[in-house]
Order: structure tokens, then sequence, then C-alpha cells
């Protein structure tokens, strides 16, 4: 009896085991969990960063401002400067159209320099100092304006006030031009005169701008046409517009005669 009891349980012990794995079977599988999204790549360290829209504006820059600030660069410089450093200080690579446009333009002058290529700026007139500027001036009798002299080297203007105190040049106003003009002196044109016409010139008495016009025109001088315009642009309008008077028109015209309309209405008393 012990030994079919022992048979029974192992039996009932097998069959609980191939139930529980059958079930463990037929169960579905586990849902594998979702891959995490991976961290955007950093750039490398002492790198900048350039997006695809900054370099197509980059590229679509005009080719006339990017000549413009290599211009005032050199300018600026004032010396033979090479491409690499001229792409680093102003951040325009200098391509094969920027070569051709540089190679065309009056105020750049490239230079080669130990099988390297230099660019400088050229200006209108090649004066390094005081003393080239007098040369110069010796052959422009018609004298040469402060503007077109600002672009040879940056001391231009204190040395045409120098040559101006030494007696070496004259600097007179053009206000139509609206700058000045840098004059030379030249000693085959200079005349001494003596001390008391010099006197004489100064102590002449200057008239009234009013009283001149009307000695003018009684001597049958006339004014010049530039100074007249000037006075009547000057001069306000002093002529006062007429005020319009009111017209009261009246359509009731036959109580015209009943109505004295200069006075006040005063009802009748009774």
């Amino acid at each position: 009896e012990a030994r079919s009891a022992m048979s029974s349980l192992k039996e009932m012990q097998l069959r609980a085991l191939d139930m529980m794995s059958r079930s463990s079977s037929a169960r579905p599988p586990a849902p594998s969990p979702a891959p995490t999204p991976a961290a955007p790549a950093r750039p490398a360290a002492g790198r900048k960063h350039i997006s695809i829209q900054h370099m197509s504006q980059t590229k679509a820059k005009p080719i006339q401002s990017i000549i413009f600030a290599i211009i005032t660069y050199l300018k600026k410089e004032d010396k033979p400067i090479n491409a690499e450093e001229i792409s680093m200080s102003t951040g325009h690579d200098i391509t094969r159209e920027v070569e051709e446009q540089l190679a065309s333009n009056p105020k750049i002058r490239i230079q080669e320099s130990h099988g390297e290529i230099l660019y400088s700026f050229k200006p209108m007139f090649e004066i390094r100092n005081r003393e080239d500027l007098y040369q110069l001036l010796l052959d422009q009798p018609n004298g040469l304006p402060i503007t077109d002299l600002k672009e040879s080297y940056k001391d231009v203007e204190q040395d045409a006030k120098k040559l101006v105190e030494e007696q070496r040049a004259y600097l007179i106003h053009q206000p139509e031009l609206k700058d000045h003009i840098l004059f030379p002196v030249v000693q085959d044109y200079q005349i001494s005169v003596l001390p008391q016409f010099v006197q004489m010139w100064k102590n002449i008495p200057l008239p009234d701008t009013v009283d001149m016009e009307n000695q003018m025109r009684e001597a049958g001088l006339k004014m010049s046409e530039q100074h007249e315009t000037k006075k009547i642009r000057k001069e306000p309008n002093k002529e006062k517009k007429q005020k319009r008077r009111r017209v009261i028109k009246f359509t009731n015209t036959h109580m015209l005669d009943t109505l004295d309309l200069t006075k006040d209405y005063v009802p009748e008393t009774s």
C-alpha cells in the first residue's frame, strides 16, 4: 500500500509540472523596453559650430560688399598684406572671383614678394611725408582738395597745416565744394609791398551792406547775381495776406426795409 501511494504521488507531481510548463509557453512574450534616443553630438572643443543657414547667408553676400570691406581694411593697415591675413581679419575668403575683382580695382596694388602675393591700398597720390606733399603741390598750381589728399597717408592733414604755418602753402575754404583747397606758395609770384600801402588798405572803412548797395546803384554798378539770389532767399516775405471779408447773403430781401439788423431786437411792450 505504501508503494502504491508513493507512485500515485509521483504521478500527480509530474502532471503538475507538465501543466505548469504548458501554461508558461502559452503566455505572450514580455514587451522589450523602448530604445532611448541618442544625445546630439557636441562640437569639438575650440571649434565654432556654424549652421547651414549661416553658411548660406555668408555665401550669398554680394561681391561688391566683400571688395569694399577688403579695401577699407587695407586702407586702415597701410601696408602690404597676404591673402591669408586678409581672410582672417575680414572674414572673407579670397576666392578666384575676389582675386579678379581686386586685380581690376584701381584702389588696390598687387605685388609679389618671395613668391607670395601681397595686397595693399593704392591712394590717388603716391606721397608719404610732408616734403612729398610740398613737391606735389608745386606741380598743382590749381591746388588740391584735402579730401583727395586724405587717402595718401594718416598724417597728411597735420602736414598740410604745418606747411601753412611755415608759409609754404595756403589753405582756402571752398563753400561750393564744401572742402578746403591747399595751394603752394610760389616764390616767383611773391611781390613785396611797402608797409604804408598795406596800412592804407587796412584803414579803408567798409560801408554798410545797404548803403554799399545804394552807392553801387548810384554809380551805375550792378550787384552779382549770386549775391542777389542769396539776399532774396534770406529776406522773409513781409507782405501779409489780406484777410478775406465774409459776405452775408440775405434771402429775405423784402424785409430789409422793415428790419434794422444793426440793433438788438427788443420786443414791444403792450
